[in-house]
């Protein structure tokens, strides 16, 4: 009966713990420059660098996409961890644009956003996703803007198959009252 009851306390615990979302992506907020990501630059007119402290909340960097004519700088990364629905999301500002500014986002060469000239310009905004995991797969970032640039920071992919709450809270339940058990036991 003892180790039913640890062994139930913690299960009920383990899974409490689990449901937290883990985000795939490496160095999300760009705090350590490109690492983890791979850069394309754009084969003429590249301008792609790192920006220390701007983003929605101040707190993270930004990538600033600024490669003039036709062509784009591309950021991209694989997330190697298997699945099956995940929440893509990042921040985008482009508060300047012309009518060579452009900017795409993509999941496994699947472009799930298309920013064009007409009407780009917008403050921070947050973009979200819901996508298929096969367990390779490559987001990517394309972008460029004459006269200024396209800023992108936050990116996040997490697993969207997390428990529900009641499960969690029944599950915590479980959890508790094994160990309110296994001291009353002892």
């Amino acid at each position: 009966m003892k180790k039913t009851l640890i062994l139930a306390a913690v299960v009920g615990m383990g899974v409490v713990l689990s449901t937290r979302a883990i985000n795939l992506v490496t160095n999300p907020g760009f705090d350590d420059g490109f690492a983890g990501w791979t850069v394309t630059p754009a084969a003429q007119g590249s301008i792609i660098g790192v920006i220390p402290g701007f983003s929605p909340g101040n707190t993270d960097n930004s990538v600033a996409f600024g490669a003039i004519g036709g062509e784009n700088d591309i950021l991209s990364q694989v997330l190697t961890t298997p699945g099956s629905t995940y929440t893509f999301s990042f921040w985008l500002n482009n508060s300047i644009s012309d009518s060579s500014s452009y900017f795409t986002a993509s999941w496994d060469n699947t472009a799930l956003l298309n920013i064009t000239p007409a009407a780009s310009d917008f403050d921070w905004t947050e973009f979200t996703f819901s996508v298929a995991g096969t367990g390779a797969d490559t987001i990517s970032f394309g972008g460029r803007n004459g006269p200024s640039f396209i800023f992108l920071t936050d990116v996040s992919v997490e697993s969207s198959s997390a428990p529900d709450a009641a499960s969690t809270m029944a599950m915590l339940g479980l959890g508790i009252s094994g160990l309110a058990l296994l001291r009353r036991k002892l």
